[in-house]
């Protein structure tokens, strides 16, 4: 499983950010409904199946799943599944399928041991949603089994189907994006600036709460080796002065203030007229950029000049 799978999976996991993804899921797609973080329980995320050609079991797993509880947390309403897909995957209306059997499956079983303890269990729905984090290419129309099977019309009034819900982040707009109220915020917005090749915005007057977990995706989806940095001294700061529920502000995601410099920089060097020049002004740019997300981290966060040294120190000595 690679760093990504895994960042996806840890944050999304904290029942406030999934509960924030769903709601926003049901009201791109207009269903009057809301998730309370408090009414999520986890669910098993591995079962297994036998394929028809094979005389073994195979495992299966979810990305992330969760039961949405009843306010009183006697009775599930449904069980919800997230699903990361970075590329398209034709056959995701099969993966779904299987996923969503083998749950079903598990009810079942599930009710034929209540009532052979007189216990009574309620059967409930299932959602699946795919989380697509692709930014070169939009999923494909085509999102049934149906589609992908090329069931004639003739037959599909008879062959059950299974469509998949896509939930494209990057091609949200700018009031869907508005909506998420979690941490996941920072990621579709990062997703729909690199879709539109844009530099990442700097938005302070937000707050980050799980600070590790949104960084480290963060770092995962733009391939910056600079977030460690920025992981482990936001770690630092953020242990150390967080209390209960209060999150602390994002600081400039250091990749477009760095991107920014350096582009202003290497004009100064490319006016020099030689590929040193060019080298000098990104290092100028840099240095420049570190001396701007200083003073911010200062003044935004609170840090005092120390901590804010410790922050940009190991990155300016890449500068030189």
């Amino acid at each position: 499983m690679s760093i990504k799978d895994i960042a996806e999976k840890n944050l999304e996991a904290i029942n406030s950010v999934f509960a924030d993804i769903v709601n926003v899921f049901f009201a791109v797609n207009g269903i009057d409904a809301e998730v309370d973080p408090n009414d999520l329980d986890d669910a098993k995320a591995r079962t297994n199946y036998k394929p028809s050609n094979e005389n073994k079991l195979r495992e299966q797993e979810r990305d992330v799943v969760k039961f949405w509880k009843r306010p009183d947390g006697e009775a599930v309403i449904c069980l919800v599944g997230l699903e990361n897909q970075t590329s398209v995957d034709n056959y995701m209306p099969l993966r779904v399928i299987g996923y969503e059997g083998a749950d079903y499956r598990g009810q079942l079983k599930s009710k034929t041991k209540a009532k052979a303890q007189q216990e009574k269990v309620e059967p409930h729905f299932i959602i699946t949603i795919v989380l697509y984090f692709g930014v070169n290419r939009r999923w494909p129309k085509k999102r049934s089994l149906h589609d992908m099977l090329n069931v004639p019309e003739q037959y599909r009034k008879v062959v059950n189907d299974c469509r998949v819900n896509v939930l494209e982040l990057a091609w949200l707009s700018d009031e869907q994006e508005k909506l998420f109220k979690s941490d996941f915020f920072y990621i579709v917005h990062y997703l729909r600036q690199a879709r539109k090749k844009e530099k990442l915005d700097v938005i302070p007057e937000e707050k980050l709460k799980y600070v590790s977990e949104t960084a480290t995706l963060l770092k995962a989806l733009s391939r910056d080796d600079e977030y460690d940095v920025v992981i482990e001294e936001l770690n630092k700061f953020d242990a150390k002065n967080r209390k209960g529920e209060k999150g602390m502000k994002l600081p400039s995601l250091f990749d477009a203030a760095r991107a920014e410099g350096e582009a202003r920089g290497e004009a100064r060097g490319e006016a020099r007229g030689e590929a040193r020049g060019r080298a000098e002004g990104r290092a100028e740019g840099r240095t420049e950029a570190c001396s701007n997300i200083r003073q911010r981290l200062i003044a935004e966060l609170g840090m005092s000049p120390e901590e804010a040294d410790r922050f940009v120190n190991p990155v300016l000595a890449g500068a030189n």
